[in-house]
C-alpha cells in the first residue's frame, strides 16, 4: 500500500495543494487534515496540484468536494491542475470538473482565475 502525502504552498496569492501517491480510501484523513487547514486561512484560490496522484478514492474526491464548498462559502474558488490518467478520468465521472475547472498546470490554474 502506498502513502498520501498532501503538502500546502503559498504562490501568486493562492493556496497549492500537492497531492502525490495514493489517494485509496484509507488516506482520507491525511486529505481532511489538510483541507481543515486550508479552509481555516479562507484563501480566495485554491489549486490542487494532482499531477503526481496516482489514484483517488470517492471517499477522497468527498473531501475536495468539502473543500471546494468551504472555500466557495466565503467567495473563493478551487480549480484542479495536472490530473491525468485513471485519476481525471474518475474527477470527470464523479462530475468534479463541473463544479472545479480542471487545467493541465498550476500556472495555468493561476491565470484563468486571474482572468
Amino acid at each position: 500500500m502506498g502513502t498520501l502525502q498532501v503538502d500546502v504552498t503559498q504562490d501568486n496569492g493562492a493556496s497549492i495543494v500537492r497531492l502525490r501517491g495514493d489517494g485509496g480510501a484509507g488516506r482520507a484523513a491525511t486529505l481532511d487534515a489538510a483541507v481543515t487547514r486550508v479552509c481555516a486561512a479562507r484563501p480566495r484560490l485554491v489549486v490542487l496540484d494532482l499531477t503526481e496522484l496516482a489514484y483517488i478514492a470517492s471517499l477522497c474526491m468527498g473531501s475536495l468536494v468539502a473543500l471546494r464548498r468551504a472555500i466557495a462559502s466565503h467567495g473563493g474558488t478551487v480549480r484542479i491542475a495536472g490530473a491525468n490518467g485513471d485519476v481525471a478520468l474518475a474527477l470527470r465521472r464523479a462530475k468534479l470538473d463541473a463544479i472545479m475547472p480542471m487545467h493541465e498546470s498550476v500556472v495555468e490554474c493561476v491565470s484563468a482565475a486571474q482572468t
